[in-house]
């Protein structure tokens, strides 16, 4: 016996739900390597112009890149798992939905039996 599937809205919303954590994912990660591209660029092209001696600039504009870039990358990470995680709570909530009303039905056809048998075996 199929039941027939209701809350096809949810579906939807639990879908929607996982592709923005997708979406989620790839902003971080452009945004990671933004960071990166627009702080390192203008300071390699000063250094380059500078050749004599250490930039310690540079490297402290490196090195707050990198640590900004991983915040992004751990922003999205974190970002991706809840929505990824909601997106699977709502499947998984109607798919509970669907099993109970599923047994439901199937014990409410073993009751109509059940009384059918008793009645003809009363009578």
């Amino acid at each position: 016996m199929r039941v027939s599937r209701k809350y096809w809205v949810t579906a939807v919303f639990g879908v929607l739900v996982k592709l923005n954590a997708w979406v989620g994912v790839l902003i971080g990660l452009a945004a990671s390597a933004w960071t990166i591209g627009l702080s390192v660029l203008p300071s390699a092209v000063q250094a380059t112009a500078q050749t004599v001696g250490p930039n310690y600039a540079l490297a402290f504009n490196l090195f707050l890149s990198i640590l900004m870039s991983c915040g992004y990358l751990l922003l999205a990470a974190t970002y991706f798992i809840f929505m990824y995680v909601l997106g699977d709570m709502v499947h998984m909530h109607r798919a509970i939905e669907e099993n109970t009303r599923q047994s439901a039905e199937t014990l409410g056809h073993v009751l109509e039996h059940l009384r059918s048998v008793a009645s003809k075996s009363a009578g």
